[in-house]
């Protein structure tokens, strides 16, 4: 008897579990915690981030979307093969983000302040580099002006 009322508390949790997973991923409430370590470090003008480095195209892709926040001194990495146009968008973002557009270790474009507009009839602006592009650095929105980031600032990359 008393095997049967502990097996029957575990069912009526676990399909309450379940249930609250299934009502979030329908709801697009369900994101994936992010689980990139920084790995590496950015440097601009002294500044120094620790950034995770967005290698495959699913992470380039997802980019820091799963993620609640940021820490000042952190951002994320996206190494390209080429320069070029890469376009960003920011589906899914909750904070956000200055997208910094570096070639040649140089810096050549920036998106300022970035937010997701959250109206779902409005389409994703995209954003591009004035120039081509082989890296792009996403940090806190704001950050760039903060620290006086400019065109044609030299870029230094652990990698």
């Amino acid at each position: 008897m008393r095997t049967r009322l502990i097996i029957g508390i575990v069912v009526v949790v676990l399909l309450i579990v379940l249930g609250v997973i299934f009502v979030n991923v329908v709801t697009n409430n369900f994101h994936v915690p992010f689980v990139g370590q920084p790995s590496s470090t950015t440097a601009i003008d002294g500044q120094t981030f620790h950034v995770t480095v967005a290698k495959t195209e699913q992470e380039k892709e997802t980019g820091l979307s799963s993620t609640n926040s940021l820490p000042q001194d952190q951002g994320m990495l996206f190494p390209f093969g080429n320069p070029d146009y890469y376009g960003f968008w920011m589906r899914n973002m909750k904070y956000p983000l200055d997208i910094i557009f570096i070639a040649n270790k140089k810096i050549v474009s920036i998106a300022n302040n970035v937010t997701n507009p959250n109206n779902p009839s409005v389409p994703l602006p995209i954003y591009k580099p004035s120039q081509p592009a082989d890296t792009v650095l996403e940090i806190n929105g704001g950050l760039s002006a903060k620290y006086h980031f400019a065109v044609g600032d030299s870029v230094s990359t652990s990698l």
